[in-house]
């Protein structure tokens, strides 16, 4: 299975589902998503070395604990998107096969 995006009501986004490969072409009319949909795929393919990153750290060893982890990727998400959270039923998903993804809602 090749990697899934899943986006509804984030930014400029209001609902897309897409297959994420190594190479991407992304195009459209200036501020409808690209920029974001790049910024999310970012994200959500280095939760795996940020998560790595808190458990080789010593000076991280606080965080290692699953509100910890929580706490540090949302801080990192925060940085990656400002405030683009503010919207509600926001929805983000990312499918790394099929039993396995991760996700960020509001609500």
């Amino acid at each position: 299975m090749k990697h899934k995006l899943i986006v509804k009501n984030f930014g400029p986004i209001k609902d897309i589902s897409m297959e994420v490969s190594d190479f991407i072409v992304l195009t459209g009319a200036q501020s409808s998503g690209k920029s974001t949909i790049a910024k999310l795929i970012f994200f959500f393919r280095g939760i795996k070395d940020a998560v790595y990153s808190i458990h080789d750290d010593e000076r991280l060893v606080q965080y290692r604990t699953d509100d910890g982890i929580k706490m540090l990727l949302s801080i990192y998400f925060s940085l990656l998107f400002d405030d683009a959270l503010s919207e509600d039923d926001t929805q983000l998903e990312y499918h790394y096969s099929n039993d396995c993804f991760a996700k960020v809602t509001t609500h």
